[in-house]
């Protein structure tokens, strides 16, 4: 995880992935699958309902959620997602300071 912090993300294998966190922090979670059609969800949460200090989806559950699907990849060629569903384009949309290029819904 070090490495991607420092701009050394690796091997790259497609995923489609959402993270998501409690307005209270008290629940993150990660759910997310790949081409291969390996799905996995992982929450992280108290026992007894408390809040975490200021955990995110991206913070907690994203990390186990990555190292799970890296261990049930592992050996298997990296392959790409088919053509994208019916009704999602492709567009680049320029914020201040950053660019990007994402699926997005046709209106």
């Amino acid at each position: 995880m070090t490495q991607c912090y420092a701009g050394n993300p690796g091997t790259v294998r497609p995923a489609a992935v959402k993270t998501g966190t409690t307005n209270d922090f008290k629940d993150s979670w990660t759910v997310g699958y790949t081409p291969d059609g390996d799905v996995i969800g992982v929450w992280t949460g108290n026992d007894d309902n408390s809040a975490m200090v200021d955990v995110t989806g991206i913070m907690g559950a994203a990390p186990i959620w990555h190292h799970a699907m890296l261990l049930a990849e592992q050996g298997r060629p990296i392959q790409d997602f088919p053509g994208p569903p019916s009704g999602v384009a492709k567009k680049t949309v320029h914020y201040p300071g950053l660019t990007t290029t994402d699926w997005y819904l046709q209106n």
